[in-house]
């Protein structure tokens, strides 16, 4: 560290990682619980999977897109194939990622100003005098 201080990280640095996977790995206190079973990355991939149209599953998995800061950890991609083949064993499972860092780091960010500045999203957008009408129901109701 530029102040002097070293810190040697032992299996904590992998924890948190594998906590995504795996909620025993999962590094918790009294103020932060650990996650739930269904909160680990594949099973949100699952439930997500599940409420739609079954012909449509297959082509999802063949198209698995990650983007944001946790698709930079190394091997990443790799593993998340791992359990949704293990999840799906009959279809094919394909994880793609931009090769560029900054595109994976910030993809999210480009694609909702990109979708903010769509003609047609410009009906769903809601003001603060709205929201302070409204309260939080107006979102759902606008954007369904």
């Amino acid at each position: 560290m530029p102040d002097g201080y070293n810190q040697l990280f032992g299996l904590e640095r992998y924890r948190a990682t594998e906590s995504l996977f795996d909620v025993k790995m999962a590094l918790s206190d009294a103020s932060h619980p650990a996650p739930t079973p269904n909160q680990t990355l594949p099973q949100m991939i699952a439930q997500s999977l599940s409420q739609i149209d079954v012909d449509v599953r297959q082509h999802l998995l063949s198209n698995v897109v990650v983007v944001g800061g946790s698709s930079l950890i190394y091997g990443f991609n790799d593993r998340l194939k791992q359990e949704l083949e293990a999840m799906y064993p009959g279809p094919r499972v394909r994880v793609f990622s931009p090769g560029i860092v900054v595109e994976r780091k910030f993809s999210s960010w480009i694609g909702g100003s990109i979708l903010a500045s769509l003609g047609t999203f410009h009906q769903m957008w809601i003001s603060k005098k709205e929201y302070d009408e409204h309260g939080p129901g107006i979102v759902e109701k606008r954007c369904k």
